[in-house]
C-alpha cells in the first residue's frame, strides 16, 4: 500500500513540483486585490488547487497508459484504489498545510486568520474531502479526458440552468432554496454549537469518501485496460 503512494511520489514527482508550486503562489494571488478576501475564501481556494494534485498524479498515469503497468505489480486492484485515497489525503492535506503555514509569513495573509479561523479550517478540510470524494471516482474510471469533459459538462449544465431559471423567472426559486439551506445550517450550528457542528461535517466528508473509496473499488474492478 505504501510503496504504492511511493511510487506515485516517485515517478510524478515533477507533476507534483510544478503544480504545488503554483499551490504556493495562491497566498499572494490572492493578496493583489485592494480588500482582502474572507480567510474561509483563502483557505477554500488553496484547498481546491492542493487537491488537484494527487488527481493529476492519476490522470498523468491515465494518460500516458500506466495504469495497466501498474496492475501488473503485485498488489490488487482494491490496494490500488485505496493508495489513491490514502496518498490523496496525504499529499493534498500535506501540502495544504504547508502552502498555509508559508502564507503565515505574509503580515497580510497573518490578519486574515483574526477572524473566523476555525471555521475557514473546517471549510477547507471539507473542501479537500468533497472533492477528493467526487473526483477521484471519475478520474479512476474515466481517465484525463473524463475529468475534463465532466466538468466542462458541468459548467455547460449550470450556464443551461441559470439561462432557464432567468428565462422563467426562477431565480427568485433558487434564491430562497438556498436561503432556507444557509439557515438550516446556521440554525443546526446554534444547537448542537461549534464543537457538535465541526463533528457532524468531518463525520459527514468521511462517510462521503467511505461511500465513494467503495464505488471506486467496484468501477475499478471491471475496467477494462
Amino acid at each position: 500500500m505504501w510503496n504504492l503512494i511511493r511510487k506515485d511520489l516517485i515517478l510524478g514527482r515533477w507533476t507534483l513540483i510544478v503544480n504545488g508550486s503554483m499551490a504556493l503562489l495562491a497566498p499572494f494571488i490572492l493578496l493583489i486585490p485592494d480588500e482582502p478576501p474572507p480567510v474561509i475564501l483563502y483557505v477554500l481556494y488553496v484547498g481546491l488547487m492542493c487537491t488537484m494534485l494527487p488527481v493529476s498524479l492519476i490522470a498523468k498515469e491515465d494518460k500516458f497508459s500506466a495504469t495497466a503497468f501498474t496492475c501488473s505489480l503485485p498488489v490488487t486492484r482494491d490496494d490500488i484504489v485505496t493508495s489513491r485515497y490514502l496518498g490523496g489525503w496525504f499529499i493534498a492535506g500535506g501540502w495544504m498545510a504547508a502552502v498555509l503555514a508559508l502564507g503565515l509569513l505574509a503580515p497580510a495573509v497573518r490578519d486574515l486568520w483574526s477572524n473566523g479561523a476555525g471555521g475557514a479550517l473546517l471549510g477547507g478540510l471539507t473542501m479537500l474531502g468533497l472533492t477528493i470524494a467526487i473526483v477521484i471516482p471519475f478520474t479512476i474510471r474515466f481517465g484525463m479526458n473524463g475529468l475534463l469533459f465532466g466538468l466542462v459538462g458541468l459548467q455547460v449544465l449550470g450556464m443551461v440552468l441559470f439561462i432557464g431559471a432567468l428565462a422563467t423567472g426562477g431565480l427568485d426559486g433558487i434564491e430562497r432554496a438556498v436561503k432556507s439551506v444557509i439557515d438550516a445550517v446556521g440554525s443546526y450550528h446554534e444547537r448542537v454549537g461549534p464543537a457538535g457542528f465541526a463533528v457532524t461535517v468531518i463525520f459527514g466528508v468521511a462517510l462521503l469518501n467511505w461511500v465513494s473509496w467503495k464505488a471506486s473499488r467496484r468501477i475499478f474492478r471491471t475496467r477494462d485496460l
